[in-house]
């Protein structure tokens, strides 16, 4: 008597070596003798027969060996068809012989196993009378049958209870992300798609270097923790570097849209080359070519106006970077550009300044500032502390704290200079008596008595105009 089984529900079948689908099936000499063999199923009570898609047999794999133990049929599928309350399979044509039924699964349309055939000394060949392996002689010119009996796969079940050896498969989480890599086009005033390397780094350590078309790029990545912080350093011949920071957290949130990366610009265009240019991306190295990398004095990394961690500087009042003696040769005119994000309305915090020195006894060079949530620029004639030794203009408005500006000075020659916050010139107003420049040993600083962010600054020995300014503001 056949022991009922009550074991419903479905596994997607792992089914690894059903990839041998073709089978290694033995090719039969045209001179044997050849019979067939059905398989009648036999569900143990369970019915085989239902109308749920995913619970209807469609097709057997089985694997027969001849008296030697030698496979001659493996993992072969085999189509079923009803046959009155039940299923039977398609004939099988093999030599004639004594055969071993070794592997028998029951599969739906979707390549899920929803019954299997127990092996003897599995946990499940109690459910069955018969567990395999099953014998099977094949006579010459005669079909014979072999009636099976299965049991309902659960959800839970493993191979291994059947009998089955399964080999794990472990999946890699990946995460797709789009990347775009941009860059202003100074001729037509408009971002297009560029050719660009890509180095990624996680949490600072090397991961992946590739090349990028001038298209959207698809870089796969490992599923990373949600706080790991993911750098692409991005590298163009024609339009320089630059340094993307991500937390893992923040790609994903993306969800397949791509993530633009805009390059500063083309290093070298002649109406705008830099004496300087300081991305700070975590370091006060100068990209122009002109080696003036300055000394981090206490900055500290954080995050950009674009939200890339690591993609800014944040100065606490007390920290600077130094850039040394870098400007003494430079007169009028001079123009410089940099991103800030304020936090304190300090008295006066250095974004730039050209000759710092806390102790100095006159006013030298020319600084950028902030001073009580507004801006202003001036210059020494290095003759006295005095309101004669100096000129400068301070922006009217007040801007407030704990967002990004991009602010660019320019100044053009003496008593003429100007201030613009986002592209745009701001109305200011001016004193002092002397519009002379003179510089003395001290060095160029970033950030001194400052208390906020500062990014991508740029130091230029020209005026810029109305137009540069305007392309620089539009690179994010």
């Amino acid at each position: 008597m056949v022991k009922k089984s009550h074991l419903f529900g479905f596994l997607v079948a792992i089914l690894s070596f059903f990839v041998l689908n073709s089978c290694n099936d033995s090719v039969t000499n045209s001179t044997e003798k050849l019979g067939d063999i059905k398989f009648q199923i036999n569900s143990g009570g369970t019915a085989l027969l239902k109308t749920e898609s995913d619970t209807v047999a469609k097709q057997i794999f089985i694997t027969l060996q001849d008296q030697s133990g030698k496979e001659v049929v493996t993992a072969r599928k085999i189509e079923l068809v009803s046959f009155g309350t039940g299923l039977i399979s398609l004939p099988v044509s093999l030599p004639e012989g004594n055969y071993t039924l070794t592997d028998f699964f029951v599969t739906n349309s979707l390549n899920q196993t929803i019954y299997a055939a127990p092996k003897t000394g599995s946990e499940k060949a109690y459910l069955v009378s018969h567990p395999l392996p099953l014998q099977a002689t094949i006579s010459a010119n005669q079909t014979t049958t072999l009636s099976v009996e299965v049991v309902a796969v659960n959800t839970v079940d493993t191979p291994s209870l059947f009998g089955y050896i399964s080999f794990p498969i472990n999946i890699s989480e990946t995460l797709n992300v789009f990347v775009a890599i941009m860059a202003l086009n100074q001729a037509s005033g408009t971002l297009e798609l560029v050719p660009s390397t890509v180095t990624i780094t996680v949490n600072n350590n090397s991961y992946l270097s590739k090349s990028l078309d001038a298209k959207t790029n698809l870089i796969v990545l490992n599923k990373f923790n949600d706080d790991d912080v993911i750098s692409f350093n991005v590298t163009s011949n024609d339009y320089g570097s630059k340094k993307f920071s991500y937390t893992y957290a923040s790609l994903a949130e993306q969800k397949g849209s791509p993530v633009i990366f805009i390059l500063p610009g083309k290093t070298d265009p002649a109406e705008l080359k830099a004496l300087a240019w300081y991305p700070l991306d975590g370091s006060p190295s100068d990209i122009s070519g002109n080696q003036l990398d300055g000394v981090n004095f206490g900055a500290v990394e954080t995050t950009d106006r674009s939200g890339n961690a690591a993609g800014a500087l944040y100065f606490n009042g007390n920290s600077s970077i130094n850039l040394g003696d870098i400007l003494n040769s430079n007169g009028f005119p001079f123009s410089v550009t940099a991103w800030i994000r304020t936090e304190s309305n300090q008295m006066i915090g250095r974004i730039f300044h050209s000759d710092f020195n806390v102790s100095q006894d006159a006013y030298y060079g020319f600084g950028v500032f902030s001073r009580q949530g507004k801006f202003d620029i001036s210059t020494g004639d290095g003759f006295g502390l005095g309101w004669s030794n100096r000129y400068g203009i301070q922006t009217n408005s007040t801007y407030p704290l704990q967002s990004w500006y991009h602010l660019a000075v320019v100044f053009t020659s003496s008593y003429t200079y100007s201030i613009y916050v986002n592209g745009v010139l701001v109305q200011s107003s001016g004193d002092g008596g002397s519009g002379q420049i003179a510089h003395n040993n001290d060095p160029a600083v970033i950030g001194a008595k400052f208390i906020g962010s500062i990014d991508d600054v740029r130091l230029f020995g020209s005026a810029l105009t109305d137009n540069d300014i305007s392309a620089i503001y539009n690179t994010k």
